[in-house]
């Protein structure tokens, strides 16, 4: 065998790594599949826009939303959105409609926002033999029944370290990418309006909630520091903006605790696209991703703390302990002062270097934490790297069909 010239094998490298640097830049197609049961609105819609508009230079991306509605914030999507209804009978009809779907597309790899919709994205990947990959988007551990899947993106150290310690997670791999929040512009004119309801005297809290029994505790907490801030003599306002979800609780709320210190507001021209009204607060008490918006503003933030009478002032010491649980009214801290971060927050009301310092640290942990253009390479990777694999887990598959029919009937029937 004669001897390979030099340039023939330089040229073979050079080739090679071309080829690689095409496959990369190569505009891979995603289909992000989500379930719409309600009104649409919720952190997990605003988590994949934000994503998708992040990734949509570099990715070509796609949304399947499957359920008894259209989401709002699906909708105002510069991608093309397919809104597929399922209502608990047609479940043969609705799979054959996402797989149109992702053929049409000639999607490469399916991306699960929404595991109450698992079963047409596994049946989908199988039959299309595309890989599947699961976004858990915090919430609480799940059980048993959970799906397994070889990729899955997790938002929260809660749950990684939930599926670290599962053996029947040991052959899946695990990203954990908090970063789901873009830096935020402010709409100028509404936060104008909006000032024009407040004391421009007196210091501002905002919590961006819905009113629904769900967020009441957190409510009454924001309402208790108000109240106790107001009558230690640090005069501040709390403004609370939520769509009015169960209008028994607006009442309540309204006709037991609304004064000049406490400011309700329900309206639509507000409640939409309320992350950029942020900037008119001077603290902001917030769970999930409201809390990594106003991150994103520098804003001084409080978030819940379960069984706490108020909310827990975020210091440098204090952010870890919550970051473990994503920032969800379950935050939870043993041996907690109560009253040593009642002080804290007075101290931040009164003293200007430590307002100041608590604004450079929330900066600090939007930029290391929360911006999803620090991941946006991170993505690709996943997405170029994750491939096909047969899976033979046919049994939860025919209970993830059962529950999935049960749950979207019931949701049908109980809103006709």
């Amino acid at each position: 065998m004669e001897k390979l010239d030099f340039n023939v094998v330089l040229i073979l490298i050079v080739s090679h790594y071309k080829m690689i640097a095409i496959s990369k830049n190569k505009k891979i197609r995603v289909a992000f599949i989500i379930a719409t049961l309600g009104h649409g609105r919720g952190g997990h819609f605003w988590d994949l826009k934000t994503i998708i508009q992040a990734l949509n230079n570099y990715v070509k991306c796609v949304v399947i939303n499957i359920g008894c509605f259209n989401s709002p914030v699906l909708n105002s999507m510069s991608v093309p959105v397919f809104n597929i209804r399922f209502t608990g009978f047609d479940f043969i009809k609705t799979i054959r409609s996402v797989i149109i779907v992702l053929r049409k597309q000639g999607v490469d790899v399916i991306n699960l926002f929404d595991t109450r919709v698992f079963c047409f994205a596994d049946i989908s990947c199988r039959l299309l033999k595309k890989p599947l990959i699961i976004t858990k988007c915090g919430g609480p551990n799940p059980g048993l029944m959970y799906p397994i899947v070889d990729t899955m993106i997790i938002f929260s150290k809660e749950n990684l370290e939930y599926f670290l310690r599962k053996d029947r997670y040991k052959r899946t791999k695990l990203y954990f990418l908090p970063n789901r929040v873009a830096i935020q512009t402010p709409d100028f004119e509404r936060i104008e309006k909006l000032k024009s309801f407040i004391n421009p005297n007196k210091k501002i809290f905002l919590m961006i909630s819905r009113f629904c029994d769900y967020y009441k505790a957190n409510i009454l907490q924001a309402i208790h520091l108000i109240q106790r801030l107001n009558k230690d003599n640090h005069l501040c306002n709390l403004v609370v903006i939520g769509a009015p979800e169960q209008i028994s609780l607006v009442d309540e709320i309204t006709n037991n605790y609304c004064s000049d210190n406490i400011i309700i507001i329900k309206d639509d021209e507000f409640t939409i696209e309320s992350s950029r009204l942020i900037d008119v607060a001077d603290f902001v008490i917030a769970s999930g991703r409201g809390f990594m918006e106003a991150a994103s503003y520098g804003k001084v933030l409080l978030t819940y703390l379960a069984d706490s009478p108020f909310p827990l002032l975020i210091t440098q010491e204090t952010f870890n302990r919550v970051f473990y649980y994503n920032f969800s009214p379950r935050n939870k801290i043993e041996d907690f002062d109560t009253e040593e971060n009642y002080k804290k927050i007075c101290m931040a009301i009164d003293k200007r270097s430590f307002y100041i310092k608590l604004e450079c640290i929330s900066k600090n942990l939007f930029d290391e934490h929360f911006n999803v253009c620090k991941v946006v390479e991170k993505y690709r990777d996943i997405f170029h790297n994750t491939h096909y694999k047969k899976r033979n887990s046919y049994f939860k598959l025919l209970y993830w069909i059962f529950t999935t029919v049960i749950m979207f009937y019931n949701t049908k029937r109980s809103k006709d």
